[in-house]
């Protein structure tokens, strides 16, 4: 099916070249965003690549796009189309740019003029860079809406992208059905009934330098100095004595807090860190040294 490069439209899937496995080759690319030199768009394939990142799509109403790959974002210049070859049906779209939104940070290559999807209870709406999910409908045009806040703390939130977001119930706006500024990426029963049953429930103790956690399987008492990446840092309290260098484990295994050093503890403690980190002989993520090394300056002797 022939069509211009410059007429090529988000949901249209084209064949086009791409750089893979260290060579170029000819591939079907559903289309997502473009501007005028550049189409932006992820491999699709009416195969099964088993031996890859494919993904099928339940809603295949498009023999080119049964199967997508999130592996990518590709960049298409006109010297790399070859030609159209179908327009991909709204619910196969929308199905794969859900799966996008839900599980990679590509929203910035996304033209969402072209996400078709019906506002409705427990929606998750993108609008101007923010997300908000909705709620009740309060007239034949509107429903309530509360904002998504960022908080890689909460243990309870919704997960966008790799990140963590929870409900701020104290800002309930509205959302007019007909208004052009708002997208819906994603919907699910009950969403909004949920996040705010478990954003009731009781957040786990935000930890503290010098704070005592036990640790989950041994019940072992250690001393939490810092956290990066899903990780705990912490100290043994043989190292109150000969600092040895941090222990790392994954914070899913801390059973909760035991109780706080007191003062002379975390004097001691944070006189046995300083030097060590501040010379550089044990080798931490350098936020969490800056972040150590700020917390040892309030306590240290």
């Amino acid at each position: 099916m022939k069509k211009s490069f410059n007429d090529i439209k988000v949901r249209n899937c084209v064949k086009a070249r791409i750089f893979e496995k260290g060579k170029w080759d000819w591939h079907p690319i559903l289309v997502i965003g473009r501007n005028k030199e550049k189409l932006y768009g992820i491999r699709v394939s009416p195969k099964d690549k088993s031996n890859e990142d494919f993904y099928l799509c339940e809603n295949s109403f498009d023999y080119a796009c049964k199967y997508y790959s999130l592996d990518k974002i590709y960049e298409i210049e006109e010297k790399d189309y070859q030609g159209l070859i179908s327009v991909v049906p709204a619910a196969t779209y929308n199905e794969i740019i859900n799966s996008i939104i839900i599980n990679k940070n590509y929203l910035e290559y996304i033209d969402f003029s072209y996400v078709r999807i019906p506002i409705n209870n427990d929606s998750i709406l993108y609008i101007n860079g923010e997300l908000y999910i909705t709620g009740n409908r309060t007239s034949s045009e509107c429903y309530e809406m509360f904002k998504l806040e960022e908080n890689i703390k909460s243990k309870h939130g919704l997960k966008i992208n790799g990140t963590r977001y929870i409900i701020n119930t104290k800002v309930r706006e509205k959302i007019n059905i007909y208004d052009d500024e708002y997208f819906v990426i994603y919907h699910d029963n009950d969403l909004l009934n949920k996040l705010i049953k478990k954003s009731d429930k009781k957040e786990e103790k935000s930890l503290k330098f010098g704070d005592v956690i036990t640790l989950k399987g041994n019940n072992k008492m250690v001393i939490y100095i810092s956290e990066y990446n899903d990780f705990i840092y912490y100290a043994t309290f043989d190292q109150m004595d000969f600092f040895t260098g941090l222990n790392k484990i994954e914070e899913s295994k801390v059973l909760g807090f035991s109780r706080r050093l007191d003062e002379n503890e975390l004097k001691t403690l944070s006189t046995k860190i300083e030097r060590p980190l501040s010379s550089g002989k044990y080798l931490v993520y350098s936020e969490i040294k800056d972040n150590i090394l700020n917390e040892v300056k309030k306590y240290k002797k």
